[in-house]
């Protein structure tokens, strides 16, 4: 009898798992677009600032990139982060942005 409850406890806990994982989802196409290619994405803990590093300006130069959630839950058109892109040589890798929990640090 124990070993059918503890089947049934991890056929739970795996259903639980399955109901709350995270589905991949495609953004608009001003931050997604098929013309250029994103990546190593980084959202605030609010949901609301998406940090991503992209090719938009040149096909061979990656900058990062901040957009924000408008209040129709649109993103706003991606503007350079500048005071990071401009640091070092034009050809430096910039490695992927990661957001702290607070915000306050990229």
């Amino acid at each position: 009898m124990r070993d059918h409850r503890y089947c049934l406890v991890l056929f739970v806990v795996f259903l639980s798992y399955l109901s709350y994982s995270q589905q991949p989802i495609k953004l608009d196409e001003i931050v997604s677009s098929p013309q250029f290619e994103e990546y190593a994405p980084s959202v605030n803990a609010t949901g609301k600032t998406l940090i991503f590093e992209s090719n938009r300006e040149s096909s061979n130069t990656w900058r990062l990139y901040e957009t924000n959630l408008d209040f129709n839950w649109k993103w706003t058109k991606p503007i350079s982060i500048t005071n990071i892109n401009n640091f070092g040589k034009p050809d430096d890798l910039i490695g992927g942005p990661s957001i702290s929990y607070d915000g306050n640090t990229l």
